[in-house]
């Protein structure tokens, strides 16, 4: 298409006069542009595109479909055609809907069975366990702390009366009654845990914990799907020797100790093994006891930028950047020559959509890259479009992925 011919139609396009025709000429350039035969970047056109669009550059990491995105915008700019504001407009009229990010939104279910929509509860208390106060912070981070009224005191003491002053006993938890915050496909949520353990848990996952951890042998949660989770070294504080006491996440297939770190798990029940990531610290993997005949039980500590991945009985620990395993965390979508399949998954789990496949096939390609995660899906879907080995088609909450 001619330069002329195509700067008349994104000038029609921008004030709504396209025909079918028309827009389907446009979506066709988009889908097909050349990115080889175009000249070299300039520092300014680089810098222009980084404070434009939304999707992150990372030269560092050399993400396929971020560079070709990046080279195709310039191009655009380079060649005064049209402004970036055109492009969702274009997106839009490719799929014709759209679908918006998740955001922070779970439900909390406390021990007593009452639950708690966080996402449309209010700033502040929302709930007391015996001494323990449950609120919502302003940056909506869910918080367990202690009344600042209760004493701890020794167990050897428990039986004694107390001052009323000095205020109340604090009661040993039960280790049976557990609360849970719940994440729905298209949610998040970040909560501070008894202890200060800060822990974010992504869409489609629950994290199960006690209101408290005092007089409690160990520091124990149980986790389905995928959190962060940064430890604080803590002592017991019932303990006159101030013995540290481990925290420890237990998953359907394995349980990760430490005493104080920063680490990822992923277990989703849909993905073919659990990983677990660490970025600070050190924690030790130890796998579930197994059913008969099916060997024995395995284990391995990892260090900073080491991912331990458990696929059945077989547990192997690979040196990689921890960042890519957190990029979800931190807001982005992050691809290293990662297959469809895995990035589809991902999609829906965030999006709250399903996927439908024309050919299983095209889900085995590997492909790379990264993108702000609060885009709207056509953003991702272009994205990975844009290699030319794969096309989508949106139908209400249903993505099929075709060749």
């Amino acid at each position: 298409m001619e330069k002329q011919e195509l700067k008349k139609l994104l000038d029609k396009h921008k004030q709504n006069q396209c025909t079918d025709e028309d827009n389907t000429l446009l979506e066709n350039w988009y889908l097909k542009f050349e990115f080889a035969d175009l000249p070299p970047l300039t520092d300014a056109q680089l810098e222009e595109i980084g404070s434009m669009q939304a999707l992150k550059f990372t030269p560092k990491k050399s993400l396929p479909l971020t560079l070709y995105l990046a080279i195709g915008l310039a191009a655009v700019l380079a060649l005064t055609i049209v402004s970036l504001a055109v492009w969702p407009q274009i997106r839009s009229s490719r799929y014709g809907t759209d679908i918006e990010p998740g955001s922070d939104q779970a439900i909390l279910t406390l021990s007593n069975g009452q639950k708690i929509n966080l996402g449309a509860a209010k700033d502040g208390t929302l709930a007391e366990q015996g001494n323990i106060i449950i609120s919502k912070s302003g940056t909506g981070e869910l918080t367990f702390k202690l009344r600042p009224d209760a004493v701890l005191v020794d167990p050897a003491d428990r039986a004694k009366r107390t001052d009323s002053i000095r205020g109340q006993i604090v009661p040993v938890p039960d280790p049976n009654q557990l609360n849970s915050v719940t994440t729905p496909r298209g949610g998040q949520y970040a909560i501070v845990l008894p202890d200060g353990t800060k822990v974010w848990i992504n869409a489609g996952s629950t994290l199960r914990f006690p209101s408290s951890f005092i007089d409690l042998p160990e520091r124990r949660v149980e986790l389905i799907g995928e959190a962060y989770f940064e430890v604080p070294k803590a002592t017991n504080l019932m303990d006159k020797l101030r013995k540290r006491i481990p925290f420890i996440v237990k998953t359907s297939k394995q349980e990760v100790t430490v005493l104080g770190t920063h680490f990822n798990i992923n277990c989703y029940g849909d993905e073919p093994n659990t990983k677990t990531t660490l970025l600070e610290g050190s924690v030790r993997i130890a796998t579930l006891p197994p059913t008969s005949g099916a060997g024995a039980a395995r284990s391995t500590t990892i260090k900073p930028d080491q991912q331990a991945i458990l696929t059945g009985n077989s547990l192997k620990v690979n040196q990689i950047d921890a960042d890519d395993a957190i990029a979800w965390k931190n807001g982005e979508f992050m691809f290293r020559s990662e297959s469809l399949e895995s990035i589809m998954r991902k999609i829906s789990r965030w999006y709250g959509v399903d996927i439908v496949y024309e050919d299983k096939q095209v889900g085995k390609k590997l492909f790379g890259g990264t993108i702000s995660k609060f885009q709207k899906v056509s953003e991702v879907l272009c994205m990975l479009e844009l290699t030319g080995e794969v096309r989508f088609k949106i139908d209400d909450r249903t993505i099929t992925v075709m060749r």
